[in-house]
């Protein structure tokens, strides 16, 4: 076998893999699409989550996974040595940038770990789309869906991946801002460029952790939003689908006029009783679903708000305390980081709301139910109307009711608590400004 015949076959293989890549890449949304897109192999780079068919994770993963704590640790360590040396505002609000930044990404990497059977709950529960499809809507709003996170996916992991060998470029040890908190001069040559190799690597994965952090909450939330769009569609068309079991059930019976009045009647409210009955069921489980979620989503938004006003305030005051000659790649990359933040906080921020309004929606939406004029108490069927009314208080009193995304009661995470934010990290710029 010649060279050029190995060349050749290494080509076709590689075609053949990225034409498999490609086609999952652009593949059109069924109902066996992974909602979830790309989540496993982001979990196997940020170094949270490998689980490869050999079962055992390999010793290089475990290694590469060390290195994110690691991080958290060497920006902690050089926020101290700053610290001590009583370095100016700027520079120690930078390190102090860095620090808060590597140890969220760390801690909501561990929340991912540690929280992921509820994580999968509600992946299992999004992907089987068991209920819906009589909707026409349905199969749009689930595609919608999808398309939308595999785009963030596809966007956020390129942007990541060429952000970090931006970074990789430059001499990341020596680094002014992301250097080591010690000195590698009195090392030899060869160990220096090994250690620097593997310091700019590491990064890759805490970049990736900090994406997967970002996009399993952006997933569970959207995931969760979009069924409970198609369970307010479900309870919207209630009505209609009641009327047509009874016209398929009264097709072919005969009888006197009475006699089809009655029967229609007793099919009208076992069917209405039926079709409430699965739609209560529906929403139930969904909101089970959100509930096993729940501590692991206000963990997560409540460090995700926290820490958003923290970044932004020592960002903002770092670069407002840079003379514009100074301004460089560094710059950039914060100028990217904080409006990654603020943009991230935004989404999360509107998704809840909008998981709210769409719940509050169902009440609403079975209130407004265009109810036929036989909807009207008889003593003959007094038992079923009493239960189909008492059914609707219920759907009306739990439509209600806030659905605990609250940060573990410190606020609700919507909308105007996003536009408190603003408020709040002009007051600590303001009060960290007197002191630059």
């Amino acid at each position: 076998m010649t060279i050029s015949d190995v060349v050749g076959r290494l080509w076709a293989r590689s075609k053949r893999r990225f034409r498999a890549h490609w086609a999952e890449l652009t593949r059109e949304f069924n109902y066996r699409s992974e909602f979830f897109f790309g989540m496993d192999y982001l979990m196997a780079i940020g170094g949270l989550r490998f689980e490869p068919k050999s079962g055992a994770s390999p010793i290089w993963w475990k290694l590469y996974r060390l290195s994110m704590p690691l991080i958290a640790v060497l920006m902690t360590w050089k926020l101290a040595n700053n610290l001590a040396q009583q370095k100016s505002l700027d520079r120690i609000l930078n390190s102090l940038q860095l620090a808060i930044g590597t140890t969220v990404i760390l801690m909501r990497g561990v929340l991912v770990v540690r929280c992921y059977d509820a994580l999968s709950r509600v992946r299992e529960f999004t992907n089987s789309r068991d209920f819906g499809k009589d909707q026409e809507c349905s199969l749009r709003i689930r595609a919608d869906a999808f398309y939308t996170v595999r785009r963030f996916v596809l966007i956020l992991a390129s942007g990541q991946f060429f952000g970090t060998i931006a970074l990789a470029t430059q001499n990341m040890a020596d680094h002014d801002t992301f250097g080591l908190p010690f000195d590698l001069r009195n090392t030899s040559v060869l160990l220096q460029t090994v250690l620097q190799k593997l310091y700019s690597l590491s990064f890759l994965g805490m970049t990736y952790s900090s994406l997967v952090g970002n996009m399993a909450v952006y997933m569970v939330l959207k995931g969760l939003l979009t069924e409970l769009t198609i369970v307010a569609k479900c309870f919207e068309g209630i009505m209609d689908r009641t009327n047509h079991r009874v016209d398929v059930k009264m097709d072919g019976i005969a009888g006197n006029s009475e006699h089809l009045r009655l029967t229609e009647r007793e099919y009208y409210w076992t069917c209405l009783s039926e079709e409430f009955q699965k739609c209560i069921q529906l929403h139930q489980k969904l909101l089970n679903c959100l509930n096993v979620a729940k501590p692991w989503l206000n963990a997560t938004l409540l460090t995700v708000y926290y820490s958003t006003m923290l970044n932004i305030t020592c960002g903002i005051v770092y670069l407002l305390s840079t003379e514009s000659s100074q301004m460089g790649i560094y710059s950039i990359q914060i100028f990217y980081y904080i409006g990654m933040l603020i943009f991230e906080c935004y989404v999360l921020s509107y998704l809840v709301s909008k998981l709210t309004e769409v719940n509050k929606s169902i009440g609403f939406t079975v209130y407004s139910l265009p109810w036929p004029a036989d909807f009207v108490f008889e003593p003959r069927f007094a038992a079923q109307y009493r239960s189909a009314v008492a059914t609707i208080l219920v759907i009306l009193a739990t439509s209600q009711q806030p659905l605990g995304l609250n940060c573990f009661g410190f606020f609700e995470f919507t909308l105007e608590q996003f536009a408190e934010l603003a408020n709040q990290t002009y007051s600590l710029v303001t009060f960290f400004r007197n002191f630059v």
